[in-house]
């Protein structure tokens, strides 16, 4: 969530990057972007703070890569890489040492030591935290004072030492005197009071942080929160207001990869279950939170300590090198076999230290390549970012449905960043046109057919005119085949999209319904009935084989609704999607049970339990494909 203001500030900072070309200029304007983004878009942040880094490198500018590493610090911490962290943290104040920038060399510290917190070394971070706390207040700066204060707070609380953590939380109101650091203040004195039992109040603070955080854009803070407030509510034993909050932080969480939160998100889900009844649930809950944490360990443990030994070992074997260069030397002159024995070993050692320069050589060849890797990787992942904001920007707001019905929701969860799956609306002559879109495959591919098809379809209505869904999909057909020369094609291209579209007319109730090798799902008196008309698919060559051009092969129905009754419209991801221990597709039966679950729940939090069933039908298998479901209830 980036606000309005902050996208302006992105935008302008763009601008002028485009017309610099001075390194410093640039190195500055790369970290002022990345700043933007690292408690919002960490992978974008990511590429802007790589790309500052290496030109700060090249042009020995070493304050830029503190700077860089230190923001570099910030973001692997967010993700839980915490020793991936706290290396680039160290870098960083050894790099603010090296140009004597004292204020740098304290922001490092107060954030390694709240590595060392998260890493339950509590007392080290604190003593961290207060040497950092002395030398700001000697220096009057107030704000990496207030800073090592807040960290101290959480560290005292942490330890369960609640007398120290209010003490200071009290120097901190003091410093935070001219309201700069509101957000905070009320966040912390939110735990404070939840660790006291006053949970009226810690919900008076918790949601006046909320506010401040809301107009700051902040999603990390936002997220973090949000899991405060689910917990104050579980202990005031409103678990549906838990979780709908945890919902909405959880949607951050996965959104974001803050990693570390989601080990806090998970184990307040399954508490929310235990607390319940819901045994089984939080039992996969608390696996998911176990192989989260495991994983988490990984990065944090193993890695490292091969490294460690690595490096060990290179070391160890380079003083072995030394060691028998001496003695070759000292025993040369004294026996006839000692001098053809130490010439063997000069002979050796020659060789080994030949091969350790070729390695060392290669490595860092290796290393300039991997980071070429990476840049062109980013430079990558970051246009394909912009292109996901372009298509969202594209996609109707939800509150066309939000104002005409009182439950509906949209489930939309692509493959990659970018989907050839989207939904489409219009009112028109009081009626509202719905469609759900699958188009020719995922990722860019996807998302370049989707723009072309939603061109398509405001075209047919606006352009030509056109009101049948019928004469709708076929005047996006026969776009869709000229646009793309299929017809004149020696090769019989497929390229093309699968549509529902439905016109709902509320005054008759009826709803007037085609679809393009695709079906929807009307759950009437609590009969569930599958419908479908064509089963041709838009765009491509198969069309003109089976069809002329006087027939329309895209028919349409009527058919009728009452009030409680529940609309369906999908596309076939959620249906093909692959469990990974049974190694099948999840089928329509199974997806027709799921739908009929989620009319039994309020629309408004299906999103929540359609996510959490399909992540069990998963079992860890990778997403197949572009997943899309539209619901809503008349």
């Amino acid at each position: 969530m980036v606000s309005a203001q902050d996208l302006r500030k992105v935008e302008s900072l763009l601008k002028i990057l485009e017309r610099s070309s001075n390194d410093s200029v640039m190195i500055h304007l790369h970290l002022e972007i990345a700043n933007e983004f690292v408690f919002n878009n960490p992978d974008t942040s990511k590429f802007y703070v790589l790309t500052a880094l290496k030109r700060a490198e090249i042009t020995k500018d070493t304050l830029s890569q503190a700077k860089a590493t230190n923001l570099l610090g910030v973001i692997f911490y967010e993700q839980g890489k915490l020793l991936t962290a706290l290396e680039n943290y160290q870098r960083s104040q050894f790099l603010y040492k090296s140009v004597n920038d004292l204020p740098g060399v304290l922001e490092a510290m107060n954030n390694i030591g709240t590595v060392y917190r998260d890493l339950d070394d509590v007392n080290r971070a604190i003593e961290i935290y207060e040497e950092a706390f002395r030398i700001n207040s000697n220096l009057n700066e107030t704000e990496g004072a207030a800073s090592n204060l807040f960290n101290m707070v959480n560290s005292f609380l942490e330890k369960g030492d609640l007398k120290q953590a209010k003490e200071n939380l009290h120097r901190l109101r003091e410093l935070y005197s001219d309201h700069s650091g509101e957000m905070n203040l009320r966040a912390l004195s939110a735990e404070v009071f939840l660790k006291e039992g006053n949970l009226d109040s810690a919900l008076v603070s918790v949601d006046s942080a909320l506010l401040f955080c809301t107009k700051k854009g902040d999603e990390y803070a936002l997220a973090n929160l949000l899991l405060s407030k689910a917990e104050i509510l579980r202990q005031k034993q409103l678990p549906d207001e838990a979780v709908r909050h945890l919902q909405i932080s959880g949607r951050l969480i996965k959104k974001n990869g803050f990693r570390k939160l989601e080990l806090n998100y998970l184990s307040l889900l399954s508490e929310i279950y235990a607390d319940g009844g819901l045994f089984q649930q939080a039992f996969k809950i608390q696996k998911r939170k176990i192989q989260l944490s495991d994983s988490l360990d990984n990065d944090n443990n193993s890695r490292r300590i091969s490294e460690l030994n690595a490096k060990y070992e290179a070391d160890r074997r380079e003083a072995e090198i030394i060691n028998q260069q001496t003695m070759i030397n000292n025993k040369t002159a004294q026996f006839r076999f000692a001098l053809a024995v130490g010439i063997a070993l000069v002979i050796i050692a020659g060789l080994v230290i030949f091969n350790l320069v070729k390695k060392r050589r290669l490595d860092a060849l290796l290393k300039i390549q991997n980071a070429e890797i990476r840049y062109q990787g980013q430079k990558i992942l970051s246009s394909i970012n912009y292109a996901r904001r372009i298509q969202n920007a594209i996609l109707p707001k939800k509150s066309l449905l939000e104002e005409r019905f009182d439950e509906s929701f949209i489930y939309f969860r692509p493959k990659d960043i970018v989907s050839g799956d989207f939904y489409w609306m219009r009112i028109l002559d009081n009626k509202l046109y719905l469609a759900v879109i699958d188009c020719t495959g995922h990722g860019v591919p996807g998302a370049f057919m989707s723009i072309i098809a939603n061109s398509k379809m405001n075209a047919a209505v606006h352009e030509f005119g056109l009101r049948e869904p019928a004469e709708i999909v076929l005047s996006v057909h026969r776009q869709i085949v000229e646009m793309l020369h299929q017809e004149d094609s020696e090769v019989s291209l497929q390229d093309g999209l699968d549509m529902a579209l439905c016109t709902i007319d509320f005054e008759k109730k009826i709803i007037n319904y085609c679809g393009a090798n695709s079906a929807i799902h009307l759950l009437s008196a609590g009969i569930m009935t599958e419908y479908k008309t064509s089963p041709v698919s838009v765009g491509g060559t198969v069309f003109s084989r089976y069809f002329n051009e006087n027939k329309n092969p895209f028919d349409s129905i009527e058919l009728e609704f009452s009030s409680g009754d529940f609309l369906f419209m999908h596309t076939d991801g959620i249906v093909d999607q692959v469990c990974g221990e049974k190694n099948k597709k999840l089928n329509k039966k199974a997806f027709r049970e799921l739908l009929s679950k989620l009319a039994s729940l309020s629309l408004n939090d299906a999103e929540f339990h359609c996510d959490e069933y399909i992540e069990n039908w998963k079992q860890g298998a990778p997403q197949t494909d572009d997943m899309l479901l539209l619901a809503l209830r008349f």
